[in-house]
């Protein structure tokens, strides 16, 4: 279960940087912005349940 858990972690990390390196290296907004937003949110409900158990 904690390996899982470490997965779902690093996949939490993914959107941010993602959105940070591009407003690093081209100092523009990302334009899949909306799409790292919600794939952060879906990311999060995995986790949350993993927590409960």
């Amino acid at each position: 279960m904690k390996f899982a858990v470490f997965f779902v972690i690093a996949a939490l990390d993914a959107p941010t940087t993602c959105e940070t390196g591009f407003k690093e290296t081209i100092h523009k907004k990302s334009p899949v912005a909306k799409e790292n937003k919600a794939l952060f949110q879906k990311i999060l409900i995995p986790l949350a349940f993993s927590n409960m158990i």
